[in-house]
């Protein structure tokens, strides 16, 4: 085989490899289908009783780090504690410079009353981090 096959055998599993690592869009999370409809929603799981329905905007779906997404691909459980929790006199900084704590541990339980608004040292103490 020639220097220029070689070359050419390696830049063809290079693509095929950079295809196998590219992401999916949030909307089509291939990897682990867990799609839900609003309709469905409130059957699927008990702890969307308390969350506003049009939060979610349309389907949500698990992503690869076990958390709830929109129809957009925002994170569902900043969305309702933005909605329930944040308000500027409380705050000082931007919603964007907080961390969204789960008080138990649960990713999928969205509740307002299971979220609370941290600082990211106050959240890195909570879970053991320095």
């Amino acid at each position: 085989m020639s220097f220029l096959g070689v070359v050419i055998f390696f830049l063809i599993l290079w693509v095929f490899w950079r295809l196998a690592r590219r992401e999916t869009p949030p909307r089509y999370n291939y990897r682990d289908w867990n799609y839900t409809t609003r309709k469905s929603l409130k059957k699927v799981s008990s702890n969307w009783e308390n969350l506003d329905i049009s939060l979610l905007d349309g389907e949500t779906y698990t992503d690869d780090r076990g958390y709830d997404r929109n129809g957009d691909g925002r994170l569902v459980h900043r969305k309702v504690a933005h909605k329930h929790h944040y308000t500027k006199d409380k705050f000082s900084k931007g919603f964007r410079e907080y961390v969204v704590h789960h008080k138990d541990k649960n990713k999928k339980n969205n509740s307002p009353e299971n979220l609370e608004i941290l600082t990211k040292e106050e959240h890195n103490k909570k879970h053991g981090k320095s």
